[in-house]
């Protein structure tokens, strides 16, 4: 009897060492997982999917401080809203990033983007407006939308031509691909979700309902986090 007794709290022990070990190994994975989700900006992390997540003011200087809402840069800055004006009498906003300090503005060289705290403003592609020219995002999520200012150029390459426009473009914020903001592109991005794809394939003003139905995809997407 005594044996058995021995026996059995052997039996208790091994059971409790591999409990442990399951649990250290759990543990250890949990971590390895999550630096992987950081070190590649291809993998969905929960600001990604989560359009309700608290935005961090401060600088981006690169995609991934942006993806991950981990502005590198707290540098205190002002944001100046600026407007330009193109064909057919319409208005252009796009927006300028102003440092407090003028040591800051010397040592930031390299800006990817930048949070007020609120809104969330991407580095714009258009020397006309020099290298302080940022689009703000009108939503955010795995798919993000801003306007980005077309600037035509004359035949000899320096003078303006007519062609001024402003166009639409979504940012996939799984690969850093930018697409223009067409309803053929909304439906190629909203694919994944047949039913969704199946309700705006019903709408009547496809075209007026583009900024809706990417919401709509984004928060699917944060529920199914």
């Amino acid at each position: 009897m005594k044996i058995n007794i021995i026996n059995q709290g052997d039996n208790t022990m091994i059971k409790i060492t591999q409990y442990l070990l399951l649990f250290i190994t759990t543990i250890c994975t949990t971590i390895v997982l999550s630096e992987k989700s950081y070190a590649q900006p291809k993998e969905l992390s929960p600001y990604l999917m989560d359009t309700t997540v608290v935005l961090k003011r401060g600088i981006y200087k690169t995609f991934e401080e942006f993806v991950y809402n981990r502005p590198s840069e707290l540098a205190p800055f002002v944001v100046k809203e600026k407007q330009r004006s193109y064909k057919l009498g319409n208005t252009y906003t796009h927006y300028q990033l102003e440092f407090l300090n003028k040591e800051d503005q010397d040592k930031i060289n390299t800006v990817w983007g930048f949070c007020d705290g609120e809104h969330v403003y991407k580095s714009g592609n258009n020397r006309e407006f020099g290298k302080d020219n940022y689009d703000k995002f009108e939503c955010l999520g795995r798919y993000c939308v801003y306007n980005e200012f077309t600037f035509a150029y004359g035949a000899n390459g320096v003078s303006p031509g007519s062609g001024n426009n402003v166009s639409p473009k979504i940012l996939d914020i799984t690969n850093g691909k930018i697409y223009s903001f067409t309803v053929s592109s909304v439906k190629k991005l909203i694919s994944s979700d047949q039913e969704l794809l199946k309700s705006y394939n019903e709408e009547e003003n496809q075209k007026a309902m583009r900024l809706f139905i990417i919401k709509h995809f984004n928060e699917r997407c944060k529920n199914k986090k």
